[in-house]
């Protein structure tokens, strides 16, 4: 009897596609360093650093009540109210830069980026409509599809940014091919989604059920968009202020430690996460506590990243300049330095599923922006007292590493 993954296991299914999308740009990174410059990476690491964070806002959140949608009509019309927040950020971001361009750029101090600004409100639009179109496809049950055209998209990305280097285009062919992927992801997956197609939709649509549904889900742009900015703020922070003190050079090998390690990271720590939600929920209703599931995620998550932050930590340096060229040994150097922070924060990320399962959500915006505030304090530390980077990323790295300490030791609170 033939099996359908997708309907027997969803998350792997989406997990294959997300693995492979992230695994594909890792793979070609030794080419890519030898066809861009240090500086190339390190203004399209500024780049996603910057969109990154304005991104969470491009939907109001309103993209996460797809999933809970009761019947087709809210459906439609929670995707047409994240499609009309999209549209109105990015326009209002594009007459902002359009009338301000020259004063951003003066404020960012980033060498190169004046006129690559245009592509900030593109970008953010595009993603705006891959949430929307993503949770659709979940909400639809379309899992397979969702797979493969993460999948195309991910092909399609490291096709533009080879084809393009090869041209000379530096930056610009980063950038050009990070939106080209966007257009051809939103548009496979668009046609995956029959909802939306203009009959049905125009059929469907009245403004007061699109008042309505604003309403009902109010509760996503009020708590979720505020603690989404703290997250993704308090992860990028590291890059804004690493070309703001040390410029370009230094966050081009840095995006390169992060392009490197974070993504095969975040997969793994996105499957534990996923588990742990599960069996910590299971074991909360027969028990009313999650303590066995917990400590058996911990030891899980111990067992498996000691072996492999071990293997950075010793041979980072020499397996950077063998695989990606000489010039970026130093990125090594900063791996290996940051080898303490990326271990404890492979361990403590997917432990908050718990704040999940015990409704402690405003617990984990309090974490966010307990990361930020160290992180300025860090920032404005390094800037009183002049210090080099490899000591700003050292105490960055501990000062980080003891935070996440203290929230495994809180999770375990919380379980309890």
């Amino acid at each position: 009897m033939k099996i359908n993954l997708s309907k027997r296991n969803p998350v792997l299914t989406l997990l294959m596609g997300s693995s492979f999308a992230q695994a594909l740009p890792i793979a070609i990174s030794p080419i890519l360093t030898r066809i861009y410059s240090i500086e190339d990476f390190g203004v399209f690491a500024a780049f996603l650093s910057i969109s990154a964070i304005l991104q969470t806002f491009i939907n109001g959140k309103y993209e996460l009540a797809l999933v809970t949608s009761t019947n087709k009509f809210e459906t439609i019309h929670i995707a047409a109210l994240g499609l009309i927040i999209a549209t109105v950020i990015s326009l209002i971001l594009t007459v902002i830069i359009f009338l301000f361009a020259g004063q951003i750029s003066d404020l960012l101090d980033i060498k190169g980026i004046g006129n690559l600004l245009f592509f900030l409100p593109i970008t953010i639009f595009l993603s705006g409509l891959w949430n929307i179109f993503n949770y659709l496809a979940i909400s639809l049950q379309k899992y397979n599809h969702l797979k493969n055209v993460s999948i195309q998209k991910s092909i399609f990305l490291a096709i533009s940014q080879l084809s393009l280097g090869f041209f000379k285009t530096g930056i610009l062919g980063l950038l050009l091919a990070q939106t080209l992927s966007q257009i051809s992801g939103n548009l496979h997956l668009k046609s995956k989604l029959g909802i939306l197609k203009p009959k049905i939709f125009f059929k469907i649509f009245s403004t007061s059920k699109l008042k309505k549904v604003m309403i009902k889900y109010i509760n996503f742009p009020k708590y979720q968009v505020l603690s989404t900015f703290a997250n993704q703020t308090s992860r990028e922070l590291i890059n804004i202020s690493t070309v703001a003190l040390y410029g370009l050079n230094a966050l081009g090998l840095l995006g390169l430690t992060n392009r490197v390690l974070s993504a095969p990271l975040t997969i793994m720590t996105s499957i534990y996460y996923q588990v742990l939600l599960k069996e910590a929920s299971d074991e909360r209703k027969i028990t009313g506590s999650a303590s066995k599931s917990f400590k058996r995620t911990l030891q899980r998550l111990i067992y498996t990243g000691l072996p492999i932050f071990a293997i950075i930590f010793l041979t980072a340096e020499d397996s950077f300049a063998l695989i990606f060229g000489e010039s970026w040994r130093e990125a090594g150097t900063y791996a290996k330095l940051m080898t303490p922070l990326l271990f404890i924060r492979f361990v403590s990320s997917p432990l908050a599923a718990v704040t999940q399962v015990f409704n402690k959500q405003k617990s984990m915006l309090y974490i966010n922006l307990s990361l930020i505030l160290v992180s300025l304090i860090i920032i404005v530390s390094t800037v009183v007292f002049s210090l080099e980077f490899l000591d700003f990323l050292v105490i960055f790295t501990y000062a980080n590493t003891i935070c996440y300490i203290y929230f495994i030791f809180y999770y375990s609170r919380i379980i309890k």
